[in-house]
């Protein structure tokens, strides 16, 4: 059988596959992917919703990365589409084979997505930990002294403000104590798809800030202990219990030889 010339050129050119191109409705169809694996129990990948929408997975990336230009042509930090970059790093989530989140990153989709209850977490909570407890730890008020209901003299009593603690904090913003802590403690795990980001803090800016609060609270005891505000056993018991100090022990080695161990408490130090 004889074939014309450019037929099976013809032939070859027909079976490539259209270009796709990006489509707002993927945004959704996302969060469709995202479902029928759960239901299939498989795990979640760029790379599997690229094959679901017939892309390649440096494709999907592109469309989610793509950024805005200037009047000069050069690229700014504001995507092109948001929407779509959002849904995407819903992918970038480590899951289980039961379509559940992992420990060590923010649940960022509700339950359609079956990842749970969506964190609580706001990038302001870093900036409002920090002005919650840096506030000075005492303040002096004047005290007018009476005799037969006139003033006779007035002095200055130095006052204690009340102590700020994670469990105030946390009751102002609605979570719980311990939430903050794993705010503040929480990293992305070792296989995490973004190698980059592997053991890295989930909210760096709270951990910062919450080891901030910490030396804030344990100045604000130091000083009105100092100034005798405090009662002295109930200063090293909040000290011991909320802050990183602990009685000093000293060793020494007396004229026999014998190891002497010296605990100095918060008398001692009065001394």
């Amino acid at each position: 059988m004889n074939n014309k010339p450019g037929q099976n050129m013809q032939a070859v050119v027909s079976a490539k596959k259209p270009i796709i191109k990006y489509d707002p409705k993927f945004v959704a169809e996302v969060d469709k992917y995202i479902k029928l694996s759960a239901n299939k129990k498989l795990p979640y990948s760029i790379k599997g919703f690229a094959q679901h929408i017939g892309v390649t997975e440096e494709t999907v990336k592109a469309w989610a990365n793509k950024t805005k230009k200037d009047e000069k042509g050069s690229p700014t930090k504001e995507f092109v589409r948001p929407e779509f970059l959002k849904a995407v790093k819903k992918l970038l989530t480590p899951r289980d084979k039961k379509g559940r989140i992992t420990r060590g990153v923010p649940q960022d989709t509700n339950k359609n997505g079956t990842a749970g209850r969506p964190t609580k977490y706001d990038p302001k909570f870093p900036e409002e930990l920090i002005l919650f407890f840096n506030i000075p730890p005492n303040f002096e008020r004047e005290l007018d002294h009476y005799d037969k209901g006139e003033v006779k003299w007035t002095d200055v009593k130095l006052m204690t403000n009340k102590l700020p603690t994670f469990l105030k904090f946390a009751e102002k913003i609605g979570v719980a104590d311990y939430t903050l802590q794993r705010w503040a403690e929480e990293i992305y795990p070792d296989n995490f798809e973004n190698k980059e980001l592997r053991g890295r803090s989930v909210y760096p800016e709270f951990c910062v800030a919450y080891a901030r609060a910490k030396e804030f609270q344990k100045y604000f005891i130091i000083e009105n202990g100092l100034n005798g505000l405090y009662n002295p056993q109930f200063a090293i018991f909040v000290a011991k219990n909320i802050t990183d100090m602990k009685d000093k022990q000293e060793q020494d080695v007396n004229v026999k030889g014998e190891l002497v161990i010296k605990q100095i408490s918060y008398k001692d130090i009065k001394k």
